[in-house]
């Protein structure tokens, strides 16, 4: 069996490139809109998002995923394109040079890319 890719596992993951309503289904998103206690951090409704990089970190089951989530169709609610929306989830990759490929890859082009790494420390090192 051939193995994947890890350009084919980020294509997996971000659905919304074809189908800009799949960010509706996304498990994390469906979880947050069907919470009767839905919290949405304050400094979101000021972020700007400027060039930059911004971490995101805190112990593990705190909602940081679902956070993506929520930028990510914020982003797509905001007219922006999905291609230049990215989400990658390293618990699928192998190891850095598989991420570094990724980011290669997505970053080929020069649009304005939003790309979210989720879970980096799965990849050892």
């Amino acid at each position: 069996m051939a193995k994947i890719s890890a350009i084919e596992i980020v294509r997996e993951q971000n659905p919304w490139w074809e189908d800009r309503d799949a960010i509706h289904r996304d498990e994390y998103v469906r979880n947050l809109d069907n919470s009767k206690f839905a919290w949405v951090p304050r400094f979101i409704e000021n972020l700007e998002f400027e060039p930059a990089v911004y971490s995101l970190r805190g112990p593990r089951r705190i909602g940081k995923t679902t956070l993506l989530g929520y930028l990510i169709r914020l982003l797509i609610e905001n007219n922006v394109n999905p291609r230049d929306i990215v989400f990658i989830s390293c618990d699928s990759l192998s190891s850095w040079t598989e991420l570094r490929d990724v980011l290669r890859f997505i970053v080929s082009r020069n649009e304005r890319k939003y790309i979210f790494i989720d879970e980096a420390s799965f990849i050892s090192g």
